[in-house]
């Protein structure tokens, strides 16, 4: 069994080609020929710098952050698609000011003041724990992004993919249960 990082059109194509068993791909993207079992959920807010002047704000309206210039993803990135998509929803067009291949960079590079930028909860844990950066309170967001683990729907798996696709199931059923038990009032 190996692993390659690939971006989505990539997985998509090595999936197609009989190269990979199974693809990490975005859940709401459905695509002819391939089966999708949801195994995540990550929620992206907009960072800032710690200190930035919106830290405290409350119910930030999108449009007013568009001058205050965005580090990004790459292009083609689910999340910088994401973002520009609610931009170009506001009627507005941010300045962005950089634009990174990995999502420690981008943390790293709002951490250091370069920018507001849209991370996953889990990559700036760190730093918002070591103070560095701030969630942003902005209307619309966090985003909430599903994570499914695809297949092709005509080919069978080999016997590693079948239980690390059946062990990645379950694990996201279990995390499932745990978050509505810990939502039922006692």
């Amino acid at each position: 069994m190996g692993l390659h990082v690939a971006g989505r059109e990539e997985g998509v194509e090595r999936l197609l080609s009989g190269k990979d068993d199974l693809c990490l791909r975005p859940a709401s993207e459905d695509r002819p020929g391939l089966a999708a079992n949801p195994v995540a959920v990550e929620l992206l807010h907009l960072y800032a710098p710690a200190g930035h002047r919106h830290a405290s704000s409350r119910a930030i309206a999108l449009d007013s952050l568009a001058p205050e210039g965005l580090v990004l993803r790459e292009p083609g990135a689910d999340s910088r698609e994401a973002l520009l998509a609610a931009f170009a929803a506001c009627g507005t067009s941010p300045v962005v000011r950089a634009q990174f291949s990995s999502d420690e960079t981008l943390a790293e590079a709002i951490a250091a003041g370069l920018g507001i930028g849209l991370l996953p909860e889990g990559e700036a844990h760190a730093l918002v724990r070591a103070g560095a950066i701030v969630a942003l309170d902005v209307q619309g967001f966090p985003v909430r992004r599903e994570w499914s683990i695809a297949r092709l729907r005509a080919a069978r798996l080999s016997l590693p993919a079948e239980l690390f696709l059946r062990e990645a199931i379950e694990d996201a059923e279990g995390l499932q249960s745990r978050r509505v038990e810990q939502a039922l009032p006692a």
